[in-house]
């Protein structure tokens, strides 16, 4: 990479973990604390999935678990793995742009217009759920699929993206589909550049991703294999969704159209940039690259359609990186275009700089809000955390179950209703 442009994008990073620090307080919600008491669970020494059940595949348990293992199984200590998790995600956007993308600025948009949008405006139910974590393994997967097109033999693409693969299949199986899609984009175009050659090196992609993959997934079984508890994995995995989908009723679709209000509320200033990506995408230098962007939301899109028992806001934050990278893209196609109308230099960084005043600013605004939050927090006269503090409904929570806490009462305690009670 040229200096300027690793200059940009170190400087992207650089805001994103600032803005990461920021949110570090971010409280809880129902999803979260469920599972925090599912790692709690595994690093008790406990069985998922039989002493603790929920319907989510066990990557999320066992990411709050190793938050809670490195630090504390709190907001601050799973928010704290999250920051870093999602500043790898952050470069492995810039190595996706920087294949289809040549301008400095362009290319550091595009961890700003989807990890930043992202940290700026997820609430605690949105945080640190499976749809914002798959950000680091999807993007790893789609740069690996990118760059094996070119490099072939590289054992170490190869690797990725079966490692890739497996830690979207522990976080959500559904998933699978999109690093799926991303291998059949490597496959055409190794077909198209190496024609009867591609066989062999279809085959020695394949093997090495598989190696990959069994090198997650063979321990994670292993792990239900020793508890007995492989039958609970196979039903939670396949057997309880084929029944849901039978006996459940699909969520309102009212639900479904207010998620996607929260999202287009939150990428309103992005639209111009994200549909000039779209009609950039054609032009732009990499295609396979660009394919697999497009492949991405539009995939990803039917993916959150699909699931109609769910359809909650932070569905949609599975589409937040292909539409940072969509903005970068757009971004680039108009000052491609604006120089070949032979605008100076100077007049096509102004412009650039009035289309992205909107989108940067409503991050700046955002980011004060959440400033001001935290100081009208601290300023409460209590001895709860700042993350309960932050929201009123959890501070009213916490406050109302202070006889518990101060009573010590023996045995166990159970809750009907909301987990964050204990």
């Amino acid at each position: 990479m040229r200096a300027p442009a690793s200059i940009y994008s170190m400087a992207s990073v650089a805001t994103l973990a600032a803005l990461g620090v920021l949110t570090l307080w971010t409280p809880f919600s129902i999803d979260q604390t469920l599972f925090a008491q599912g790692a709690q669970t595994i690093l008790s020494g406990g069985t998922l999935y039989f002493d603790f059940w929920d319907i989510k595949q066990p990557g999320i348990f066992f990411f709050y678990a190793l938050a809670g293992k490195l630090w504390l199984l709190d907001e601050i200590g799973v928010h704290l793995l999250e920051l870093a998790w999602t500043l790898a995600a952050a470069l492995a956007l810039v190595w996706i742009a920087r294949r289809c993308l040549e301008h400095p600025t362009a290319i550091a948009i595009a961890p700003l217009a989807s990890l930043g949008v992202y940290f700026i405006f997820a609430e605690g139910q949105h945080r640190t759920q499976v749809e914002a974590l798959v950000a680091l393994p999807l993007a790893l997967a789609l740069a690996a699929a990118v760059d094996l097109t070119d490099r072939p033999r590289s054992a170490t693409l190869a690797l990725t993206f079966g490692v890739s693969t497996a830690v979207v299949g522990a976080l959500k199986l559904l998933y699978l589909a999109l690093p799926g899609a991303f291998s059949l984009l490597t496959a055409g175009a190794l077909a198209r550049n190496l024609g009867k050659r591609s066989g062999s090196a279809l085959l020695r992609i394949a093997g090495l991703g598989l190696a990959g993959l069994l090198a997650v997934w063979v321990p994670l079984l292993a792990y239900f294999a020793a508890n007995g508890a492989l039958p609970e994995l196979w039903w939670t995995s396949f057997g309880y969704p084929a029944e849901t989908l039978q006996d459940v009723a699909s969520a309102p679709i009212q639900r479904l159209q207010s998620s996607a209000r929260w999202a287009l509320g939150i990428y309103t200033p992005w639209v111009p940039l994200v549909v000039l990506g779209l009609l950039g995408l054609a032009r732009s230098r990499r295609g396979v690259a660009a394919l697999g962007i497009a492949l991405y939301l539009a995939l990803g899109s039917v993916l959150i359609c699909i699931q109609k028992t769910s359809w909650w806001e932070y569905h949609l934050v599975l589409l937040f990186p292909p539409l940072g990278l969509l903005a970068a893209i757009g971004l680039e196609t108009l000052l491609d275009h604006l120089k070949r109308l032979g605008w100076r230099d100077r007049t096509v960084a102004f412009v650039a700089a009035v289309l992205l005043v909107p989108a940067l600013g409503s991050m700046v605004m955002g980011t004060a809000e959440r400033a001001r939050r935290i100081v009208e927090a601290r300023a409460i006269e209590t001895d709860a955390s700042l993350a309960i503090r932050l929201d009123p409904e959890y501070l009213e929570i916490w406050e109302g179950t202070r006889f518990l806490r101060e009573a010590g009462w023996p045995g166990s305690l159970y809750v009907f209703g909301d987990p964050r009670i204990l």
